[in-house]
């Protein structure tokens, strides 16, 4: 789990799969189970945040550059990522209050969140 977390734009789960010397739809059968969820869907999730925690911390509202940086195709694949996983728009999302407050931002002290 740590290597998908840590290289999910890296790895690809066939290679992660014989590192754990079992099958791919072993490997995927015993992930669900003890995770809950699928290597791929895990795979998704950690892509998704890695592109907004650096959008979010580079106050970048023109998010595209960064979003294929993360590996995703195009700008409608991660609209469409972004609208399964916030469900809203990315340009609904990436708006100056959010920039200001979240939770990535360091120099921002609890206190000061709510």
């Amino acid at each position: 789990m740590y290597s998908l977390y840590k290289q999910y734009n890296l790895i690809s789960l066939k290679e992660l799969a014989a590192y754990t010397n079992l099958g791919y739809r072993q490997f995927e059968r015993n992930f669900k189970s003890q995770f809950g969820i699928t290597p791929k869907k895990i795979q998704r999730i950690i892509r998704f945040e890695a592109t907004v925690k650096k959008i979010l911390l580079n106050r970048n509202p023109g998010y595209l550059s960064t979003a294929l940086d993360h590996g995703y195709y195009d700008q409608s694949h991660f609209i469409n990522e972004f609208q399964f996983f916030a469900g809203e728009k990315p340009t609904d999302y990436f708006i100056t209050k959010n920039y200001d407050h979240h939770f990535y931002d360091k120099s921002i002290k609890a206190s000061e969140k709510y």
